[in-house]
């Protein structure tokens, strides 16, 4: 075994004595072809608002994320300040479209707009509406404050921090900072806005990636709203902003 690997070490720099004192004539000329692969790989264009997730912070409630569906119980005079919160996430991925308002740096807005209204002094506001048809009452989304003295739904809006860590969503309307009424049927309401292309380090049209915001609803029940299951059902809407 010793010796073995003492040949090797010998023969290792014998060889390599020989080959430096020939002459550089004597290498032959080699003919070297190559051959060259192209991979090329094309990105759909992607715009899409997707649900993430749902929770009930303060577990009145249960979440189904196959219907979007919050359910729960409250007792009389009751209040819940964070009776669900659902993550929406906007996908806008391409630079230009059919069009000068078809292109995603022109930003997106997501609108929120009630299934239900009922019009109260000539003013429309969103109801969620009792599932006994016998019931002629409703919740309004027409107190902008939960207490236990009025019933009424509302909601909030919030950026959240995407994958990348940069690009965060940011309210539309101030009033959703904090919770405010639900827009009624045929009154859609632009409740979150974002742009997926911005300037990163001095870069322009840098894609960020997704991005994603957060609603959190609240109800109170008030004391004179008679025990029935009432249910509101909100759509969000998702389209990019026009060419400025």
């Amino acid at each position: 075994m010793r010796k073995s690997t003492k040949l090797v070490l010998v023969l290792g720099v014998l060889v390599g004595l020989s080959a430096a004192v020939l002459p550089s004539s004597s290498f032959a000329s080699t003919t070297v072809t190559t051959q060259t692969n192209n991979v090329s790989l094309t990105l759909d264009k992607v715009l899409a608002l997707t649900v993430v997730g749902g929770t009930s912070p303060s577990s009145n409630a249960t979440y189904n994320n196959g219907t979007g569906t919050y359910t729960g119980t409250l007792d009389a005079a009751a209040t819940d300040a964070r009776f669900g919160e659902t993550t929406f996430r906007v996908t806008c991925n391409y630079l230009t479209g059919a069009d000068a308002n078809d292109a995603c740096p022109n930003g997106w807005t997501v609108t929120a707009e009630a299934a239900n209204k009922a019009t109260i002094s000539g003013t429309d506001y969103a109801t969620m509406e009792p599932s006994n048809n016998s019931n002629p009452a409703k919740i309004y989304s027409k107190e902008t404050t939960l207490s236990s003295s009025h019933a009424t739904w509302l909601m909030k809006v919030a950026g959240v921090s995407n994958a990348l860590n940069r690009g965060t969503t940011a309210t539309y309307a101030t009033n959703y900072n904090n919770l405010y009424l639900v827009p009624a049927k045929e009154h859609p309401t632009a409740v979150a806005t974002g742009n997926t292309f911005q300037t990163v380090n001095s870069v322009g049209n840098t894609y960020v990636g997704e991005q994603d915001f957060k609603v959190t609803y609240g109800i109170s029940t008030g004391g004179a709203t008679p025990a029935d299951t009432y249910t509101g059902e909100i759509t969000y809407t998702l389209s990019i902003n026009p060419a400025s």
